[in-house]
């Protein structure tokens, strides 16, 4: 089953990255045509972009130690928790509070510290949920305000890919490398999903709204209205899900649940979790918008004491 998996993993993988490669060759083309050096001058840009959003993350995830068989919030008596909270401190998330806790715990023994880590990451476990639907959030914006195949395409495979390592970077351990390739594979195929779902979602949207201009006649564009809110909250989702299925992995190891009852629960998680998104889409509006309200009052109030 698991050769299987592999393969299919595999021939997702190579799709990506035929489709990556082709595309910027085509366009390289194009440039070539119009000018040589904005050609090299775009291979050079796509290459760092390739660096920085997809190697570079995966890279430092690949250097974290992977967690113990039990999973990080379950204590195992085989472990060597000195070594875990050596960990902790270097990965340089700690804060000076529970860099205190840890020092005082190492004088009490090994059982002590195992309680004190298992009490530093059960607060990473609600930090980690914050992030979750922060980064949901912000695919839901992308994949919902651009009209571009190509940008949900990028926007989705870059968000996604940071949230991981993210997530990872959080608690100073990383997966095994089996539910790694599992994850990435899930992040290939929402990245295609979300190319090929902002083409579905315009002609959806189309349909709705010749199908309700009856109705709606007064309303303009309610068809690319009604399929970008679609498009994005559809990439949240599969964001969310791809969250937790990470999370799962890191803290609960010792559950051998099958790859479909992970999945099953992940969709259960993003759907009660989605109106969530939709709240943290809103603050992040109003922490825009209430900047401005606040300095065109202070500009209004500057021109009447004038």
């Amino acid at each position: 089953m698991k050769k299987q998996s592999l393969i299919i993993l595999g021939a997702i993988v190579a799709l990506l990255c035929f489709w990556i490669i082709s595309t910027f060759i085509n366009t390289a083309f194009n440039f070539h045509q119009v000018n040589p050096i904005l050609s090299t001058l775009y291979l050079i840009l796509m290459g760092l972009l390739l660096f920085f959003a997809i190697i570079w993350p995966i890279s430092k995830v690949l250097q974290r130690p992977v967690v113990h068989r039990k999973g990080l919030l379950h204590l195992d008596e085989e472990v060597n928790y000195s070594k875990v909270s050596r960990q902790l401190i270097k990965s340089g998330r700690l804060s000076d509070a529970e860099e205190l806790s840890i020092f005082e715990a190492q004088k009490e023994g090994n059982t002590a510290l195992a309680h004190c880590i298992k009490n530093i990451f059960q607060k990473r476990y609600q930090q980690m949920h914050v992030m979750i639907i922060e980064k949901s959030a912000m695919v839901c914006l992308l994949t919902g305000a651009s009209s571009k195949s190509h940008i949900d395409f990028l926007g989705s495979l870059g968000i996604n890919l940071h949230l991981i390592s993210s997530l990872i970077q959080h608690c100073g351990y990383r997966p095994t490398l089996w539910q790694l390739i599992r994850i990435y594979g899930d992040i290939a195929i929402t990245a295609l999903f979300a190319y090929s779902l902002e083409e579905l979602m315009d002609e959806i949207g189309e349909a709705l709204g010749e199908t309700a201009g009856g109705w709606f006649s007064g309303v303009p564009l309610l068809g690319r209205f009604v399929g970008s809110v679609s498009n994005g909250a559809i990439n949240a989702l599969l964001t969310l899900r791809i969250g937790y299925v990470c999370r799962h992995y890191l803290f609960h190891q010792e559950e051998k649940a099958r790859p479909k009852t992970v999945r099953l629960a992940a969709r259960k998680f993003g759907r009660s979790h989605i109106k969530e998104v939709m709240g943290a889409i809103t603050k992040m509006a109003k922490a825009k918008v209430s900047p401005k309200a606040k300095s065109e009052k202070a500009d209004k109030s500057a021109d009447l004491a004038s």
